[in-house]
C-alpha cells in the first residue's frame, strides 16, 4: 500500500509540474512579427497542417512534457541529496 501511494505521489508531482509549465512555456511570442508568421506557415505546410494553430499546439504540449520531465528530475535529485545528507 505505501507503494501504491509513494507511486500515486510521484505521478502527482509530475502532473502538477507539468500543469505549471503551461503558465511559464510558450513556443510563440505575442504579437508575431511578420517574418514569425511566414516561419509558421512554411512550416505547417511542410508538415501538410492546414492550419498553424494546430501545430502550435502541439509544439507547447511537445514543449512543456519535456519541460515537467526534467525538472522532475531535478527534484528527485535535490530530494535524494537532501535525505543522503541528513
Amino acid at each position: 500500500m505505501v507503494i501504491l501511494v509513494h507511486s500515486f505521489l510521484k505521478f502527482s508531482l509530475f502532473i502538477g509540474l507539468f500543469l505549471l509549465s503551461f503558465r511559464l512555456i510558450h513556443v510563440y511570442p505575442f504579437p508575431m512579427t511578420d517574418e514569425q508568421l511566414r516561419w509558421w506557415f512554411a512550416i505547417s505546410e511542410k508538415f501538410d497542417i492546414q492550419d498553424p494553430e494546430n501545430l502550435e499546439i502541439s509544439l507547447t504540449f511537445i514543449a512543456n512534457i519535456i519541460f515537467g520531465f526534467f525538472l522532475y528530475l531535478a527534484l528527485l535529485k535535490l530530494w535524494a541529496l537532501l535525505r543522503a545528507t541528513r
